[in-house]
Order: structure tokens, then sequence, then C-alpha cells
């Protein structure tokens, strides 16, 4: 079945259950786990402008806190530091790109509705249609 799970999260409402998910699809099949997170650019333009009038230290103030926040994660989860991948750039083309490297049978990420019509998030929405493997999308 699955050999190489990746779970993408972004630290949302939905990231727990997306780590619920994956402990048991790991539990099933064995898989080995990758966990993900993607800064992107929308992450750092954000919280950057709102210091604009006072020196603001980016690295130590939004970056080391995901990192740690990120490891955590990882340890809770039981997944072995090699097996994380803290990038930044385009959340979507990132995930693919990891996915492909490593041989990914299975991508575990949060849907998000973001309108009353229930459409999925934009990065949910391209994975299921472009990745190379299964996806599952899990709802809170």
């Amino acid at each position: 079945m699955y050999k190489n799970i990746l779970m993408a999260i972004d630290f949302s409402e939905v990231t727990e259950a997306v780590s619920q998910k994956t402990l048991l699809l790991r539990e099933i099949t064995k898989a080995n786990v990758h966990l993900c997170y993607v800064l992107g650019d929308e992450s750092i333009v954000a919280p950057a402008s709102y210091f604009y009038y006072q020196s603001f230290d980016f690295n130590e103030n939004v970056l080391e806190p995901l990192k740690k926040k990120f490891a955590e994660l990882a340890h809770n989860l039981s997944i072995h530091e090699k097996n994380t991948h803290f990038l930044r750039g385009n959340a979507k083309e990132e995930i693919l790109n990891l996915a492909k490297k490593l041989n990914i049978d299975a991508i575990i990420v949060g849907g998000h509705d973001h309108s009353r019509l229930g459409m999925l998030g934009s990065v949910a929405a391209v994975l299921s249609n472009k990745a190379d493997c299964d996806v599952l999308i899990v709802k809170k």
C-alpha cells in the first residue's frame, strides 16, 4: 500500500486532525512519514508590516518560534528529524516538488472552507489536481 507519506501542515485549526489521520494511516500501513511546513511569502509580509516603525528581527520573532513549534510537533508525532522539511516558498510548488523528490505515495493535508460555498483552499485544491500520488484532504 503506502510506503512514504507526506504530512503537509500549516498550523491552522485543522493541523491536529491532519496529525491524527496521519498517525492512523502510519499505524495501518507502517509507512515512513515525512512532515512538511512551507513558510510562504504571505506569512512573512503580513507580520513584518505591522512592525515597520520599530526594529523587527524576523528570525527571532517569526522564524525561530515557527521552527521550534515545528520541531515539537515532529517530536510529539515521533517523526525523525531527517524526515522533517521546513521549507520557504510557494506551498503548492514546494509540496509537489518534495513529494516527487521523496517518492511519496500519499500526501495528507488539511482542507479549509474559504467560502460559504465550501470551496477547498487553494493548496489542497492544487495538490488534489496535480500530485502524482494519492491526496487525503482532512477536514476538522
